[in-house]
């Protein structure tokens, strides 16, 4: 069974926001690649577990198969990517969706793929239903919905409150413009 890439989304660890992973399972065997921490202190987290088995485990969305060399590709990006620790609206979203560009420079991921770009949508869009604002379990859009990436530079998407909504920027170079 060749190895699978996907997005992990798990309660938050620190603040109201999903704590992002991305997860790569090859038959019994789980990879499981992270930052923890919170600003200005992430690490870098890297372990063998499988999601589902985390208490605080609430979905994960298939990205791509992998190639068998693959896996020490996106090893290698995740360790080329820096923990930005200077940063203070950084964090682990930031982290998975850097990753996922560098997999797309380095050619493990192909952005005009419509099937990687449509379960990179799902993932996102669904980070939006899921995600939690302003309190446990209250349930609000982390992003704009309609500015999930059709393709190009995933990194540069920030959120941000303004009258209490989190909106999305950094969509103009997707040229989804600012939402």
């Amino acid at each position: 069974m060749p190895p699978k890439l996907f997005v992990v989304f798990y309660r938050p660890r620190y603040g109201n926001f999903l704590h992002w992973a991305l997860h790569i399972e090859k038959g019994e065997e789980h990879h499981i690649i992270e930052v923890d921490g919170e600003h200005p202190q992430f690490k870098r987290n890297t372990f063998m577990e499988n999601p589902k088995k985390s208490s605080t485990f609430l979905r994960q969305f298939f990205i791509a198969v992998l190639g068998e060399d693959d896996i020490e590709r996106v090893k290698s990006a995740a360790q080329s990517v820096p923990v930005d620790n200077e940063t203070v609206e950084w964090d682990c979203q930031d982290y998975v969706l850097e990753i996922l560009d560098e997999l797309q420079e380095d050619f493990v991921l192909d952005k005009d793929d419509e099937d990687y770009m449509d379960e990179l949508e799902n993932a996102l869009t669904s980070a939006a239903d899921i995600g939690y604002v302003a309190g446990a379990g209250s349930s609000a859009p982390l992003i704009d919905q309609e500015a999930v990436a059709p393709a190009g530079n995933l990194s540069n998407i920030t959120n941000e409150f303004v009258d209490g909504e989190r909106i999305a920027s950094g969509m103009e170079d997707l040229g989804l413009g600012d939402r």
